[in-house]
């Protein structure tokens, strides 16, 4: 468990990219366009009780 920050979202996404998860483009989105540095946000830790799922994609 880490808590929310920049680098650690930019670890990530670069490790993300470098098996090509996801594109390059996307990756230099996802560290252009974010919330970690946000004071509500940073250094906080964030618990998600749910399944995780496709985008998009919904359960029925």
């Amino acid at each position: 468990m880490a808590l929310l920050d920049v680098d650690l979202v930019f670890r990530r996404v670069d490790a993300a990219s470098r098996p090509g998860l996801i594109s390059a483009e996307h990756g230099e989105r996802l560290k252009t366009v974010n919330q970690a540095a946000e004071r509500c946000r940073a250094g906080m830790p964030w618990f998600c009780f749910y399944s995780p799922g496709i985008a998009g994609a919904s359960e029925m």
